[in-house]
């Protein structure tokens, strides 16, 4: 997949993340999900920087790490960041309980 495919898949994932902290003020359980969606919002974003700077192989090997000290968590914040990385690795075809 082409560098400006995949910038342009973790912009459209950071503007869904950005809906969904204006959406969870209607939900149930509010603060989770502001969270939740916040920490998506700044991992894609986060991630779109590094695919810039550094390109896709660093920035894959990067989030392959952090998504391996990822531990399971209910807190909403973890579970945001794990849930950015799994989108992140789908969008470049990598399948994420594979890693």
């Amino acid at each position: 997949m082409e560098k400006e495919q995949i910038l342009k898949g973790l912009d459209g994932f950071a503007k869904l993340a950005k809906q969904d902290i204006l959406a969870s003020s209607a939900l149930p359980n509010r603060d989770f999900w502001e969270k939740n969606a916040q920490a998506r919002y700044e991992k894609y974003k986060e991630l779109y920087k590094l695919v810039e700077e550094i390109g896709l192989d660093e920035t894959l090997n990067i989030s392959i790490e952090e998504y391996k000290n990822l531990k399971e968590s209910e807190d909403a914040i973890s579970r945001g960041k794990k849930r950015a990385l799994e989108s992140f690795f789908i969008l470049i075809g990598i399948d994420p309980t594979q890693i």
